[in-house]
């Protein structure tokens, strides 16, 4: 059996047609999850930085909320790898003890 010069040609034209066509999907594809799982991960990170942010802030606040059982006053701000220092009495003039408080949110990341 042969094959006539104009057929093989014609089936060698479709064949590369077809490859073309699969390897642009596939391609266009690819680049849309490339897109959209850049974009999560942005999102992402962008979550976790506000959230390091926002303790960072918390960190420095928490002396003076009503709840802190120490005079702000007394309390010195550190933030790595022990957030604050309290000398407690401080302000009074006598010292009577040194806290160390690591400040947590409980909200994870």
């Amino acid at each position: 059996m042969t094959i006539q010069p104009e057929t093989l040609l014609t089936l060698l034209v479709g064949m590369g047609l077809a490859v073309g066509v699969i390897y642009l999907y596939l391609s266009l594809r690819f680049e849309r999850w490339k897109r959209d799982f850049e974009r999560r991960v942005r999102g992402d990170a962008v979550k976790k930085s506000q959230a390091v942010t926002l303790g960072k802030v918390t960190e420095h606040l928490i002396p003076y909320l009503p709840d802190f059982p120490y005079n702000p006053r007394d309390v010195r701000f550190l933030g790595s790898p022990i957030d604050l220092i309290v000398f407690d009495g401080l302000d009074e003039g006598i010292v009577r003890s040194i806290v160390f408080i690591e400040v947590k949110t409980g909200t994870p990341i």
